[in-house]
């Protein structure tokens, strides 16, 4: 285990706008080395560009993070990511991974087979083991503010902490494509308390908050702080260093003798009222339902569909299954020359069986959240759908931690791609 520690008497600006430049923080390069003309070197570089080129080419990756590799299979694989700030844009988080791909990466850590460097704006890191899904939290980076806050500090560090303390729920269970937080808390009138949680969105809650909580116990008690993990960072100050501030207050602690307590202050609400309001939301409740379940039938009678009936299960789909060992053959091991789309559920890949079909493989990520429950449902429910304008499911592979679904290969691209045409 390596920490390194980076003590900064760092003043920034009060506003940190997306510029051309990133603003270096640190690396790590350990003695794990390569010989120059080596295999490795050769797909490190082709790693490069492929994480450089994702990042400056639209569409922007979800959640500014990107993974990949490069020589699967051989002794000679590695494996990348880059992981951006999350208010960064596609300029801002373009240039920072272009700079460490192009430039920095070669010049702080030439030869390294491991190694992870940081900017204000993004972290790429690369390695010659799998980093997917795998929760690092050493080496680490750590900068604090030289100032120490002037005015109560038990209050602002018990705010703090509580603040940051209540991010790591937030932050870890956030199901949008980035895990990624920004609060900011008046502490006075005049002083304003800013914060910022991510982890790299491959990361399961669990494994984000378990990151996040070491990162936190790592903060120094000054005006601001900072510490850079390899799958996670966190952040405070009293000056805005992100774009755009997140109003928020935290809930002032109630006090014991607080009019609440005690039959004093209560307010009784009566038996009617409970009754009537109890009342109304089981009929609201009531109609909803009849709404969707109205809605759903005239939906199956107009396209077409079929409905799933109760009580089935996969076992009449068998016919269906795919083993894995196929797919990973007609895929070439989902390799990222094989993949065609990338979204919030995981990666779709192109293949073709041994019979000549070309088939697409949509491979659901392992932090999607959905069980084995839900995803029988999904193939249940897809496969019995039938028509014109939807992709036709031709079968699903559950095997081990892989959920896959198999379908019939598109030429012509995805709709996006034509109504988002605009030539």
């Amino acid at each position: 285990m390596s920490s390194i520690l980076f003590v900064s008497l760092y003043l920034l600006s009060t506003i940190h706008e997306t510029t051309s430049i990133p603003h270096y923080l640190a690396n790590n390069c350990p003695n794990s080395t390569f010989a120059t003309n080596s295999k490795y070197k050769s797909n490190l570089n082709t790693l490069f560009k492929s994480l450089s080129t994702k990042a400056t080419t639209n569409p922007f990756p979800p959640g500014g993070f990107y993974i990949t590799s490069t020589g699967n299979g051989t002794s000679d694989a590695v494996y990348g990511l880059f992981l951006c700030r999350g208010d960064q844009n596609i300029t801002g988080c373009g240039d920072c991974v272009k700079t460490a791909t192009t430039t920095d990466l070669q010049r702080y850590c030439p030869n390294s087979r491991v190694a992870i460097i940081w900017y204000d704006e993004c972290m790429v890191r690369f390695s010659n083991e799998s980093l997917y899904a795998k929760m690092a939290d050493d080496p680490s980076a750590s900068f604090m503010n030289a100032k120490r806050y002037e005015g109560n500090q038990t209050q602002f560090f018990g705010i703090m902490w509580n603040t940051m303390n209540h991010l790591v729920g937030e932050t870890a269970n956030n199901r949008t494509a980035k895990k990624f937080t920004t609060k900011m808390v008046n502490i006075t009138k005049s002083v304003t308390l800013y914060t910022m949680e991510q982890c790299t969105p491959d990361l399961t809650p669990n494994d984000c908050s378990r990151c996040l909580a070491k990162a936190i116990g790592l903060l120094e008690t000054m005006r601001g702080a900072r510490i850079l993990l390899p799958s996670c960072h966190v952040r405070y100050e009293t000056y805005t260093f992100y774009i755009g501030a997140v109003n928020y207050s935290l809930p002032l602690p109630i006090s014991s003798n607080s009019p609440i307590h005690g039959d004093r202050g209560r307010k009784k609400v009566s038996a009617a009222a409970i009754i009537a309001i109890v009342f109304s939301v089981v009929a609201i409740s009531a109609v909803i339902l009849a709404l969707e379940i109205c809605f759903v039938n005239k939906r199956f009678k107009k396209y077409g569909a079929v409905p799933i009936q109760n009580g089935e299960d996969l076992t009449t789909l068998e016919s269906l299954q795919y083993d894995l060992a196929t797919l990973q053959l007609a895929t070439n091991n989902f390799s990222e020359e094989s993949k065609i789309a990338e979204g919030g559920f995981g990666g779709v890949y192109k293949g073709t069986l041994s019979n000549g079909q070309e088939i697409a493989v949509k491979r659901l990520s392992k932090t999607s959240g959905q069980g084995v429950a839900e995803f029988k449902n999904e193939v249940l429910f897809i496969a019995k759908l039938q028509h014109r304008n939807l992709v036709k499911l031709l079968g699903f592979c559950l095997e081990g931690e892989e959920k896959l679904l198999v379908y019939e290969y598109v030429l012509n691209k995805s709709l996006d791609h034509y109504i988002f045409d605009y030539e």
